[in-house]
């Protein structure tokens, strides 16, 4: 990848990939599909454990990733380290430690086998 086309992808991905959460948090147990740098599809799905007046809102986060990526414009890096970028703009405040990779996505027929799934925390 040239250094453009990093800063083209980095810049689509930033921008995206925090929009897309943002619509699933504000609809939880709805599955919420996206596609990022006009190449990645995703769904999300987060789940509110807690949301009391008196406690932190606590949520659970599925995040799958359709594999492979589509054809289009955007050039990527590679794989994995397009899914941790669009991870650390998805979830800035997520420890690494706390990523459930291989996670089953909790839908009513489960994860495809063309998924990625990562679960949070």
């Amino acid at each position: 990848m040239t250094e453009s086309e990093i800063a083209e992808f980095i810049t689509k991905v930033s921008i995206q990939a925090p929009k897309l959460i943002a619509k699933a948090r504000l609809r939880p147990g709805e599955e919420v599909n996206g596609v990022i740098a006009e190449r990645i599809k995703v769904t999300v799905l987060v789940y509110a454990i807690s949301s009391d007046q008196e406690s932190e809102a606590l949520e659970e986060t599925f995040i799958s990733f359709e594999m492979p990526p589509v054809d289009g414009p955007c050039v990527l890096p590679t794989q994995p380290e397009w899914v941790q970028i669009v991870l650390a703009a998805m979830l800035p405040e997520a420890d690494v430690n706390g990523l459930s990779y291989g996670a089953n996505f909790p839908r009513k027929e489960g994860s495809g086998n063309n998924e990625i799934v990562i679960r949070y925390p």
